[in-house]
């Protein structure tokens, strides 16, 4: 019991008032201490040490009521830059959900594509093989099966992020990968769904969208009414590559930068090489005004001719291709 303040240092720019409620975290803390026994680290194959934002994260998104015992929010949504962590995190995520959530957990992971989908179940799969202790508790996993815990009665499954591939599915656990390219009905389709499980979550961690991101941008303003969890890193708003104090506004959006995992160097280095808009959206996780544009916003603006009133009639012409 208790409270679980942030660090200053790497504290979100938005997140949950706790109203004064201390929350119990000892599931949690029970998650975190299996994963830093049991998940290996890609790189050097030895067992992870979760930074500091990522211990914090998992307490907020599994606290529980201290007298009903419930979860504190059924759907929640994580931003945060690209390549602080997400997919380890949503592969702890996944062993809570088929391990200690329900008696009968159904997990399912959704992504906008295999590929994707495939990094936080292959990570999951990973840290069941190399633990004995986890590996008894699971029939023999496969690649293209799914999980299935040794009674039958737990299944994880990866499944394409469609709106009619999701109906139907009564997920315990739901974990969208990339919110901005996700289709309102499929998101919404497990939120339904997970309702009808007691403490059924339903959990998007994604980096920044465009002004198309219509189910993001909606839950981020479901976000700031209260209405569901939302926990944002993002450098301020207005923010640019050019900005004066771009290494501060970098570690804004990045925990992992600002708790000294990632390199300052390489951020500013990536900074320069992405496009603008890219930097914008994956670097400093801000929202662009479109990611098909052919010419930068803040350049057309800085462009001298626009101060100079027109001598000819002006002719504005649209190549508007198949997908538009």
């Amino acid at each position: 019991m208790g409270r679980n303040d942030p660090d200053p240092l790497w504290a979100p720019r938005e997140f949950p008032d706790d109203l004064g409620v201390e929350w119990d975290y000892r599931q949690a803390d029970l998650l975190i201490e299996l994963a830093e026994q049991v998940v290996r680290s890609p790189d050097t194959g030895k067992p992870i040490t979760l930074m500091d934002w990522q211990r914090w994260l998992l307490r907020e998104l599994l606290a529980r009521h201290p007298e009903t015992g419930r979860l504190r929010h059924r759907v929640v949504v994580v931003s945060v830059g690209r390549q602080n962590g997400k997919s380890l995190l949503a592969s702890i995520i996944t062993l809570w959900g088929l391990l200690m959530q329900a008696a009968e957990p159904l997990v399912v992971g959704i992504a906008s594509n295999e590929l994707q989908a495939g990094i936080v179940y292959n990570r999951t799969k990973s840290a069941i093989d190399n633990s004995p202790e986890l590996a008894a508790m699971f029939k023999k996993t496969t690649m293209t099966r799914g999980l299935m815990t040794h009674d039958e009665l737990g299944l994880y499954r990866v499944l394409a992020s469609k709106g009619s591939a999701l109906q139907g599915w009564s997920a315990s656990l739901a974990l969208c990968d990339e919110l901005h390219v996700m289709a309102p009905e499929a998101f919404d389709a497990l939120v339904i769904g997970s309702g009808q499980r007691m403490d059924g979550l339903v959990l998007g961690i994604t980096t920044a969208g465009d002004e198309s991101s219509t189910l993001l941008n909606r839950l981020y303003e479901s976000g700031r009414n209260g209405d569901i969890g939302f926990f944002l890193w993002a450098a301020d708003e207005g923010a640019s590559p050019d900005s004066p104090d771009l290494e501060d506004q970098l570690r804004k959006a990045n925990p992992s930068l600002a708790c000294g995992f990632q390199s300052m160097e390489q951020a500013l280095s990536e900074v320069k090489i992405l496009p603008r808009i890219d930097a914008q959206r994956y670097k400093l996780n801000l929202f662009v005004a479109n990611v098909d544009a052919w010419l930068d916003g803040i350049v057309w603006e800085n462009q001298p001719h626009l101060d100079k009133q027109p001598i000819k009639p002006v002719v504005i012409t649209i190549d508007r291709t198949p997908d538009w």
